[in-house]
């Protein structure tokens, strides 16, 4: 019985491979690493192992990987702010909260 999916669609069931598990196998597919030897470490098929590395399977990021990349994003911003004007009059925080929510704008928009 297929799962259904918010608004009606039907997809597969559940994925068994991770964000960061799809880009460890095409890490480790690069380096040379057998697709066999990955299919069975990470419980899939070797038919699935070659539609990630080949880009034929897609694995949305979970909601920690997005959270980590804000977090770096913030802090890259509120760095950069600092460069521009040390001693500003005006409130980093605004800044840092206008990209933050320009941020989670374009991750709600890329869903």
């Amino acid at each position: 019985m297929p799962h259904k999916a918010p608004y009606g669609n039907f997809t597969g069931p559940p994925a068994s491979v991770t964000y960061a598990g799809a880009e460890e196998i095409r890490r480790r597919r690069a380096e040379g690493e057998r697709g066999l030897d990955l299919a069975a470490e990470f419980g899939v098929s070797p038919q699935i192992v070659c539609d990630i590395v080949h880009g034929r399977r897609r694995i949305r990021p979970d909601r920690a990987y997005y959270e980590a990349q804000l977090a770096v994003a913030e802090a890259v911003i509120r760095s950069l702010v600092e460069q521009l004007d040390p001693v500003a009059p005006y409130d980093q925080g605004e800044a840092v909260t206008a990209a933050h929510s320009w941020l989670r704008k374009r991750h709600n928009d890329a869903r």
